[in-house]
């Protein structure tokens, strides 16, 4: 096979003299927004998750400890976030494999030996997904590169990428979303580069990453997806010349069957933790308004810090309006590549965003699922709208046009300025709108108590919350585990005794015993108190 020569888009002008220093600049903020303030954020439970599965547990033996009828401590729950030394790699995959065999065991793998080496504190675990994050800027760059084969695009991609909330606020999270961006990104860069040397050396490396990537998360399998719709439909390859990519898919899904096997044989357990995606409960207007925060998520983030008291809210009309024009950027960027850019660029932009999008939104449409509404499921979107919009802002304030190149530098100054200021807000607060953002006054109030019981229903929704609560409660305050169908024994001796989420049939019980319900100002937190 001959190789095939770079093509594409080459900007009329040479780089500005400014570029290298707002590059440098960028990739500064960058690096300290990734891992800045990493202990601050709420542990969130999806977080605690990773770290009960990376210390060696399963979801059995933490069961063990919060069945009902037990009194414990929190610290009897904290424990469960350090690694047992009597664990190894064997046992947390075997955790993966029979209780959550939907995740992959690649990153909680890497997971443990960055835990054996820097410690299992939240901070520490959120590091690996932070410097993981960190390697996607350079992977774009080469994407970039081997895209567009110019260096300005490349390098407004990647000052773009350094400040996209998005991967701000995903690359602090103790879960394997930059791990799958990583992998989507060197993947589509070897893919290319596949394509254009058209060695088996090159189509072997692209192999690899496949497999990599299959067991990093399985939504890979749509970027796989999209890659081949790419070489099928791309003018150096085509239909007739893919068999490269086949060879390379076909390997990967028979390095992956092992796993697909436990997939199979614990599909009960996967269907049993994954049945909430399955909610129909957003109502059509609803779902419209969150795709309105979730599709303008790469450059513009406005909720979820208690300091500005802003939220991800739905129902906020200005939050809309500031939305709608990043929306609106996003959406003309990729009519402008799909018009202007060559077509091995549209292409490849094209099934990265159809691939990450079409696939969640057919069951979001038909049976009202809510796959789309959670922006960590549409990773490769927001890798595509980037591509997309570097090519825009590169295209226009390169123009000859004196006025054109001028308004296009005031939009890409405001496009630059509201990402970092999101970035900004996103690493102060204490929490946002991807974790319980009324977790943290939550604890205070609880802390605050002189001799507080907490009282949890092992049931329902609360328990997820406790999780979440464990690094932020005081160790020694005291939880009662309880049916959701039961009514407690209030023990004498405590000073408050406090409820989370308490489910209905359990707040009609504790009714009829001649309890009430007080708030307690905060969301989801009663306080207990004796009917007069």
């Amino acid at each position: 096979m001959d190789p095939i020569p770079r093509t594409g888009y080459k900007p009329p002008h040479s780089l500005p003299r400014s570029t290298p220093l707002l590059i440098a600049v960028a990739l500064a903020l960058g690096l300290i927004l990734r891992f800045a303030n990493l202990d601050k954020k709420i542990y969130w439970y999806d977080e605690f998750e990773t770290s009960y599965r990376v210390a060696g547990y399963s979801g059995v033996q933490l069961g063990s400890v919060l069945a009902p009828g037990h009194d414990i401590e929190v610290q009897d729950i904290k424990k469960f976030g350090h690694i047992d030394p009597g664990t190894g790699l064997r046992e947390v995959i075997r955790s993966l494999a029979l209780d959550v065999p939907q995740h992959p065991p690649l990153y909680f793998v890497l997971a443990r030996l960055w835990a054996n080496l820097s410690g299992d504190s939240p901070k520490a675990i959120r590091a690996l997904s932070a410097f993981l994050a960190l390697l996607v800027i350079p992977g774009v760059y080469w994407l970039s590169r081997e895209l567009s084969d110019s260096n300005y695009t490349a390098s407004i991609t990647i000052i773009l990428l350094a400040v996209s909330p998005f991967h701000v606020l995903y690359a602090q999270e103790a879960r394997p979303y930059s791990l799958w961006m990583l992998i989507t990104v060197i993947s589509s860069a070897t893919l290319l580069r596949a394509i254009r040397l058209a060695t088996w050396r090159a189509w072997g490396l692209y192999a690899l990453t496949l497999i990599a990537g299959i067991y990093s998360h399985l939504l890979f399998g749509l970027v796989i997806a999209g890659h081949g719709i790419y070489v099928m439909a791309s003018k150096e390859t085509g239909f007739g010349k893919s068999g490269p990519y086949f060879v390379a898919g076909i390997l990967a899904l028979i390095a992956f069957l092992p796993w697909l096997r436990l997939i199979v044989l614990h599909s009960a357990e996967a269907q049993a933790t994954t049945s909430w995606i399955r909610s129909t409960t957003a109502a059509p207007f609803d779902r419209l308004q969150r795709w309105n925060l979730v599709f303008s998520l790469a450059l513009l983030d406005t909720g979820g810090t208690s300091v500005l008291k802003i939220g991800y809210d739905l129902h906020s009309r200005w939050i809309h309006l500031i939305r709608l024009p990043v929306l609106l950027l996003i959406g003309y960027s990729l009519f402008f590549t799909y018009k202007k850019a060559p077509k091995r660029i549209w292409l490849l932009v094209f099934t990265l965003t159809g691939s990450a999008v079409l696939p969640l939104l057919a069951p979001d449409l038909v049976l009202a699922w809510q796959g789309t509404s959670h922006p960590r499921f549409l990773s490769p979107f927001y890798l595509g709208t980037l591509l997309s919009v570097g090519y825009l802002l590169e295209a226009k304030i390169s123009s000859g046009n004196f006025s054109q190149r001028f308004t296009w530098r005031v939009i890409t100054a405001a496009t630059f300025f509201s990402a970092i200021l999101s970035c900004l807000m996103i690493s102060y607060a204490d929490t946002w709108w991807n974790k319980g953002q009324v977790n943290p006054r939550v604890a205070s109030v609880i802390n605050q108590a002189a001799h507080p019981l907490l009282i949890i229903a092992t049931d329902g929704p609360s328990l997820f919350h406790l999780l979440s609560l464990t690094n932020l409660l005081d160790p020694q305050i005291r939880i009662r585990l309880v049916q959701e169908s039961g009514t407690p024994a209030i023990p004498d001796g405590f000073t408050d005794v406090f409820l989370i989420n308490p489910p209905e049939k359990l707040r009609e019980g504790l009714v009829k015993s001649n309890y009430r319900l007080e708030g307690s100002g905060v969301d989801t937190l009663w306080r207990l108190g004796k009917a007069s």
